[in-house]
């Protein structure tokens, strides 16, 4: 195992605007447009992006901009190699891949990504972050990444 010292905490997130719940016959509001079969999202400054699929059935179902992961902030994307899919948002990213459709966010991506992020030594994630004794915890394909509020460390399988 190592241990390092954890990325900063950010502070609070802001308060999200108004969010319409999805219909199928299209609807807008404050920063939300909707429709059957994708949601284009973004604070009330200009740059909404489209969040759709499994990625946007993840969004929506851990509670779209008011999630840890925040507003998204791109279009989905490729993984390199084509292996997965993913959405980034203010505080992280959501990916959808062969090992299941997960959020990294927070100090827990911030480490991951000091590892090479899917191209890395852990792949993909296999699990959400999850709340373990005295932190939080994300499964990856090639281990698994814990950060420990008692001395805010990061710790790796």
């Amino acid at each position: 195992m190592r241990s390092v010292p954890a990325t900063p905490k950010s502070g609070p997130r802001p308060a999200p605007s108004a969010v319409v719940p999805k219909t199928n016959t299209g609807s807008t509001a404050a920063g939300y447009k909707t429709s059957s079969t994708a949601r284009c999202t973004g604070p009330t400054t200009p740059g909404a992006w489209e969040v759709y699929g499994d990625i946007g059935k993840k969004y929506a179902g851990d509670g779209g901009p008011a999630s840890a992961v925040g507003w998204p902030i791109s279009g989905e994307l490729s993984t390199p190699g084509d292996a997965g899919r993913f959405n980034r948002f203010q505080h992280g990213n959501i990916y959808a891949s062969a090992a299941g459709t997960h959020p990294v966010y927070g100090a827990i991506f911030a480490e991951w990504g000091r590892h090479g992020f899917e191209q890395g030594r852990f792949g993909f994630p296999t699990t959400d972050e999850f709340d373990i004794s005295g932190g939080r915890q994300t499964n990856f394909q090639g281990g698994w990444i814990r950060w420990l509020d008692e001395g805010d460390q990061i710790i790796t399988s």
